[in-house]
């Protein structure tokens, strides 16, 4: 059994583990794991003061977790003080305000209450703190850096020169392997959550502001949910494609990114083509023929 003593030397050793995740989001059950198998202590074992772990986060641990908000059966809590909830609900635009280089949208901080905002092209931007969105040369510095780093497997063509353009680059990677732009994808997406960190911290926001805010955009990213049925296509199209790097080489660069972007396009769904820019003349002259 676990004296009062003994209690309150867990608690402080508790505080000392949990410095190391500052900043950071746990939850109820992980703080659990840490006071269990970390400070070697069970509540379970301690006679005086009875609690259950909610009860000794809020009563001891005030000063270190602020509760977040409900994850399931369990209560998600941010490591520090000052979070509070936010009231603005995560949705896929708030992602593609930051990260799509061509979005005429923006990803803004209201100064106020540090809530996260889209602001409209010519909307009035006063009280707001504007990112600056990801922009073309960003992408292709996440592309070098990709190339660097990723490991090709024994059965898999070279990665397209990181000469070629950024957009035609991913056309390449996306019609000729589906491993490949599924790392690709990854971890352009890890490296854009990178610089929404440094566009925060440029802008002065506070830390704990910082920490939900990028929880925030990542479960905006994560409201974009494709289908099973739309994997498993993309799955069996990579395995059709025929194209191999070698066989590129001979071909007319222009004609190689034609190919690609059909490629692309074959792969959309309808919600997916309804976003594509499309010169309006040159759709109407391909339904007339049609």
């Amino acid at each position: 059994m676990h004296s009062e003593q003994d209690f309150h030397e867990a608690v402080v050793a508790l505080k000392t583990k949990l410095e190391a995740h500052h900043g950071d989001f746990i939850t109820g059950s992980k703080v659990g794991e840490i006071l269990i198998d970390q400070c070697k202590f069970r509540l379970k074992n301690l006679d005086h003061p009875k609690l259950t772990l909610s009860q000794l986060i809020k009563q001891y641990l005030s000063d270190t977790l602020t509760a977040y908000s409900p994850q399931g059966g369990d209560t998600l809590y941010f490591v520090g003080k000052g979070a509070q909830p936010l009231t603005a609900q995560p949705e896929y635009r708030f992602w593609t305000a930051f990260a799509k280089a061509d979005e005429l949208c923006h990803f803004a901080i209201r100064e106020s209450d540090s809530e996260p905002v889209i602001v409209e092209g010519d909307t009035d931007s006063a009280g707001l703190k504007i990112l600056p969105k990801v922009t073309l040369s960003d992408l292709e510095a996440i592309k070098a850096s990709f190339i660097d780093v990723h490991v090709i497997g024994p059965e898999q063509s070279p990665l397209p020169s990181a000469d070629i353009p950024y957009l035609q680059w991913v056309a390449l990677v996306r019609a000729s392997s589906y491993q490949q732009m599924s790392a690709w994808s990854l971890y352009r997406i890890e490296q854009i959550k990178r610089l929404f960190k440094a566009r925060l911290i440029n802008l002065g926001v506070q830390e704990a502001d910082q920490a939900r805010l990028e929880r925030f955009l990542s479960e905006s990213q994560r409201k974009k949910i494709r289908s099973v049925a739309s994997v498993a296509r993309d799955e069996q199209q990579a395995r059709s494609v025929t194209l191999s790097h070698d066989s590129n080489l001979s071909r007319n660069p222009d004609q190689i990114f034609r190919d690609a972007v059909v490629a692309v396009i074959s792969q959309l769904s309808v919600s997916e083509l309804r976003e594509l820019k499309l010169p309006a003349g040159l759709l109407s002259d391909a339904l007339q023929k049609g």
